[in-house]
């Protein structure tokens, strides 16, 4: 396929299948059709129906009372089998930098349709030959709610920002344990370069809505990461393979193709005089004004 199809692979959503979830009289997320009814069969206290839209009631009036009551949904739906809690809260809220008005579990976050935030780390080497990327890939497979297991290649690095943590020490935290990476060096040669954002669905009506701050590592003498951990194994790969793997395969992490082919635009190693489709391209990489506004406005009579 050419790389817009493959991005475009990664970012198509049906809105029509989803409704509005609404707290404090903003969209905050999209609810599958079965987990909505689930809610206001199950959470007839918490949670009921606007129009279009399903609304967390007004009555909880906190962060903390509306943390408190999506973390019940937490508990019975992992219960039931819905989604798989991680122990691990993030914030409930549109754009990066906004006021949280819940916190929920990350396991259950796609649930709700609500934006995740993460750091993608793109490690390269320049070396004679040419520009080569390392890759990681989990040692061992992980299962979502639907029991779907698979193991996809990744950037260097690749975390969720975690709710209340600020996004450089999250890079240096995860760049430590993750990859080796000191400190030091990452003053030296990491650069913030970009954002890259997206929906997709996944399995069990759920959504990947998601925004991923990318940034290039590039030490002049390169590096080898390793994981203390031992939970991920790491390879190099020429930029050329990499874009080969992305149009003739799906062998990457949607969050990964488009974090690469990011990349690969802003290095040039794919040019508007040979990619005729480069500004459309670009313009994917990233959910357009209408597409934000369209998944966050509230239906008529909502």
């Amino acid at each position: 396929m050419s790389l817009l199809d493959r991005v475009r692979s990664c970012t198509v959503w049906t809105p029509e299948l989803y409704t509005p979830f609404v707290v404090e009289g903003r969209v905050v997320g999209q609810l599958g059709q079965s987990f909505g009814q689930w809610l206001l069969a199950t959470f007839k206290t918490d949670f009921e129906q606007r129009g279009g839209a399903i609304w967390l009631k007004p009555a909880l009036a906190t962060v903390g009372e509306r943390s408190q009551a999506l973390a019940q949904v937490v508990t019975q739906g992992a219960q039931e089998g819905r989604f798989k809690a991680s122990g691990q809260l993030l914030p409930l809220v549109r754009y990066w930098g906004d006021s949280a008005l819940a916190h929920v579990d990350s396991g259950a976050l796609p649930s709700f349709g609500g934006r995740v935030f993460g750091i993608g780390v793109v490690g390269y080497e320049l070396k004679p030959a040419g520009t080569t990327v390392w890759l990681s890939r989990p040692k061992t497979a992980t299962s979502d709610a639907s029991g779907k297991s698979d193991v996809k290649l990744d950037v260097t690095i690749d975390v969720t920002v975690p709710g209340g943590a600020t996004l450089a020490q999250t890079l240096a935290d995860q760049a430590a344990g993750l990859a080796g990476i000191s400190g030091q060096n990452l003053g030296l040669y990491a650069k913030w370069t970009s954002l890259v954002s997206y929906i997709h669905p996944l399995p069990g009506e759920r959504l990947a809505n998601e925004a991923w701050f990318v940034v290039d590592y590039g030490p002049a003498r390169g590096f080898k990461p390793f994981d203390q951990g031992q939970r991920v194994t790491y390879d190099q790969m020429a930029m050329d393979q990499v874009l080969a793997t992305l149009r003739e395969t799906e062998d990457f992490a949607s969050r990964a193709a488009l974090i690469l082919l990011d990349f690969a635009l802003r290095q040039s190693f794919v040019v508007p005089g040979l990619q005729s489709d480069y500004q459309q391209l670009i313009q994917s990489l990233r959910l357009s004004r209408e597409e934000e506004s369209r998944y966050w406005s509230l239906p008529a009579g909502g």
